[in-house]
């Protein structure tokens, strides 16, 4: 593991996983689950957005990409 605690290269893997999958559900279960560890990584719920989209769920898509607005707004504070 290049960096254990560091979320945003777990982020960014799961990602690069539902890119290369034709199905996105498994790098969406990661995320989900990273997104229990640390809630307050905008990065997690911007690329759950991308992919709920890419699955064609919009109201989840919707969802996750107002909690990264929240997220970045609460992180400016």
């Amino acid at each position: 593991e290049v960096e254990p605690d560091n979320v945003a290269v777990e982020v960014h893997l799961r990602v690069l996983e539902g890119e290369i999958d034709a199905d996105p559900a498994a790098s969406i279960a990661a995320l989900e689950a990273l997104a229990e560890r640390d809630p307050a990584c905008q990065l997690i719920y911007e690329s759950l957005g991308s992919l709920y989209l890419r699955g064609g769920d919009v109201p989840k898509a919707l969802k996750a990409f107002d909690r990264a607005l929240k997220v970045a707004y609460n992180s400016k504070e």
